[in-house]
């Protein structure tokens, strides 16, 4: 199959580009041709990928907020540029666009704002069309590659540079997911497109809810770290809400979890070389 991946050079795009590359034919939208994967489709020339033809789009490109962006950025990115994205998915007959969606409620800032108002443009859009529009509701995916912005990164990075942590109660309740299982879901989501023949949303996570504080001590036992860990240093986030995803519909179209929190974290640190394997 034909598959385009937005932001295909971020965190979870590149994996997927990498992962998806060994079975199937993958065209990258990416900002700049600078050390651009072939074939690639610039984001301000959409209109290229009516010469494609693809089947599948899967949408990982967003604006979270993180760099200092302006709220007009972040519109931009998560809804203008979206909904370009999908429409020219649909005028190319794309089957599926699978939306990299969050579960965060709308009210907890600008970046789950807008996700949320495109996922509702999205179905609006691909109503009455070919095209079968799936809105992943992703919880926290995890794994190697990832940077900064990832919080587990954020965290495992300042337990080996020994830089003390504020934090804040984490007694909030997490579905942390390792991007391996990720892409074993989206793997199975492309490969049983007739189990679902209209959009819909699918939640999408481990099916485990640990506290917060129990996952940042394991990373810090992991890496015999000597840093701090300051819980309660910090506020929670209004609007916060504990979290666990069903997997039902996950598991009826033959997703089995292959890696605990534990299992992940411990596989993630191994692969970069932070522990013995």
């Amino acid at each position: 199959m034909r598959i385009v991946i937005s932001g295909a050079t971020g965190f979870l795009g590149s994996f997927l580009r990498k992962k998806f590359a060994q079975n199937h034919q993958v065209i990258s939208i990416v900002r700049n041709t600078d050390h651009c994967p072939q074939p690639c489709i610039l984001a301000d020339r959409l209109q290229s990928m009516l010469l494609f033809k693809p089947d599948i789009v899967i949408h990982t490109a967003a604006s979270y907020g993180r760099q200092q962006e302006s709220k007009k950025e972040i519109y931009n990115t998560n809804i203008l540029f979206s909904q370009s994205l999908l429409e020219y998915a649909v005028e190319s007959g794309v089957r599926l666009f699978i939306n990299i969606g969050t579960y965060l409620s709308p009210e907890i800032n600008y970046y789950a704002y807008t996700k949320h108002q495109f996922s509702a443009l999205g179905m609006d859009i691909a109503k009455n069309t070919d095209t079968c529009f799936l809105d992943l509701h992703c919880n926290h995916f995890y794994g190697y590659g990832a940077g900064p912005a990832n919080f587990l990164y954020y965290v495992a990075s300042n337990c080996r540079q020994n830089n003390d942590i504020e934090l804040t109660s984490g007694t909030q309740k997490r579905d942390f997911i390792y991007i391996e299982d990720f892409f074993c879901i989206l793997d199975l989501i492309i490969n049983n497109q007739a189990c679902y023949q209209e959009s819909l949303v699918v939640p999408v996570g481990s099916g485990e809810s640990p506290v917060v504080r129990s996952v940042v001590e394991y990373i810090h036992y992991l890496l015999q770290a000597e840093n701090k860990l300051l819980f309660g240093a910090l506020p929670l986030r209004d609007h916060e809400t504990d979290s666990c995803v069903n997997i039902e519909f996950l598991q009826k179209i033959g997703f089995q979890l292959r890696y605990s929190w534990k299992l992940g974290i411990y596989d993630w640190f191994a692969k970069e070389g932070w522990i013995m394997s």
